[in-house]
């Protein structure tokens, strides 16, 4: 129960942790507001993160996923 308890404490503290903003397709298009994409991997699993920073603004999610292999990286 313990270790149930920490993991949905820590889901609660992600969630609230990552803001998503909606895209900026303008600044995207005229180059004023660029994506930015931030990949990683391991052996086991793969994620993503696509980001816009906005003048005076933090750097603000617009998407993040991940997946996690079942069995690890298997070539």
């Amino acid at each position: 129960q313990e270790a149930e308890d920490a993991f949905v404490k820590i889901k609660a503290l992600a969630v609230e942790a990552v803001s998503l903003q909606v895209p900026d397709y303008t600044g995207a298009a005229n180059g004023s507001n660029p994506f930015h994409l931030y990949v990683d991997a391991c052996d086991f699993g793969i994620g993503g993160g696509l980001f816009q920073c906005k003048k005076n603004l933090p750097t603000r999610s617009v998407i993040i996923v991940c997946w996690v292999f079942r069995n690890g990286l298997q070539a």
